[in-house]
């Protein structure tokens, strides 16, 4: 389903150096830009980002690659300096420097890279870029660059999990496109159990879908985190994959229907609580659930889940 707001937020972030959007996983990143990149007139390239690319001479190789595929034979200004690969990527980078139309580079599940060396490079890469390339980077946890300096700049666009949740409209909008027809209730009930999250949604009205019109909506006054499609995937796809420590700090805060950092802190007999919060809201784990985004909840499906 084309998600129109998100593909003008998409947009709009073109204008600027860097889109940074992260996420944990199920918020639809992929998706998103996926369906961005079929419906742009600029041209994309891909570059999927896996383990191996913490070795730095890989990384530069499928680095320089992606940006070279953007250019025709008249764009090189020189050739590669002796003794130097064409993958070379100083010399790829003048390059680069020389292209024109708008080009878009997208490094996705960035999230993978943990080699500072790589790091570098991109920083470099999002600095020295011509006006006519734009990066975008999806990721599960936020990169460690300079985003402070890259915000006062003016070279970063942000999306958050808050940005790709669905909306009400959204909802009816999918619920309509696979011909299932509930009550406005329901479609509160099912917001209000996700919080939004997009993999939560799909994995819902597929248990819908298996039950009969008449009996639609008393399913969803009861659908839980008890159901199995959704607990296997809050799971492995969300529980398994995050450090001990983050498990660790959900478990024991999972039993507040909210929480600020000072109250984790008391029920923790710590004073870290405000570095999990700040991680597990970046990841879309948590939202604010006040105007002052200090008090937060997790989703209540994601809750029940830890509960159990």
């Amino acid at each position: 389903m084309p998600r129109h707001r998100l593909l003008r937020l998409l947009n709009e972030g073109t204008k600027y150096p860097l889109t940074l959007c992260v996420a944990s996983s199920g918020w639809g990143k992929g998706t998103l830009l996926t369906s961005w990149a079929n419906h742009t007139d600029k041209h994309v390239s891909w570059l999927q980002v896996d383990e191996s690319d913490n070795e730095v001479a890989m990384f530069y190789q499928k680095l320089a690659s992606s940006l070279l595929a953007m250019l025709s034979k008249q764009d090189y200004q020189s050739d590669p300096p002796p003794g130097a690969s064409s993958l070379d990527l100083a010399w790829t980078l003048e390059q680069v420097s020389h292209i024109t139309g708008d080009h878009v580079l997208i490094l996705n599940d960035y999230h993978l890279v943990s080699n500072p060396e790589v790091h570098e490079a991109v920083i470099a890469l999002i600095r020295w870029a011509p006006p006519s390339l734009h990066l975008i980077i999806s990721s599960e946890s936020t990169p460690p660059f300079p985003l402070s300096s890259f915000r006062a700049h003016s070279q970063l666009f942000e999306i958050s999990a808050l940005d790709l949740a669905f909306t009400r409209g959204d909802l009816r909008l999918l619920l309509r496109e696979n011909l299932i027809d509930l009550k406005e209730t329901s479609v509160e009930r099912l917001m209000d159990l996700t919080g939004g999250w997009p993999a939560a949604l799909h994995l819902a009205l597929l248990q819908i879908k298996r039950i009969d019109p008449e009996d639609r909506d008393d399913f969803v006054s009861n659908i839980g985190a008890r159901d199995r499609r959704i607990t296997e995937w809050l799971n492995d796809a969300i529980y398994d994959t995050l450090p001990s420590r983050i498990r660790t700090f959900m478990l024991d805060t999972c039993i507040l229907n909210e929480f600020s950092a000072p109250l984790c802190d008391t029920v923790r007999s710590t004073d870290d609580s405000g570095e999990y919060i700040v991680w597990l809201k970046d990841r879309g784990l948590i939202s604010p659930v006040d105007d002052q985004g200090t008090t937060f909840a997790y989703p209540k499906l994601l809750r029940a889940f830890l509960r159990d």
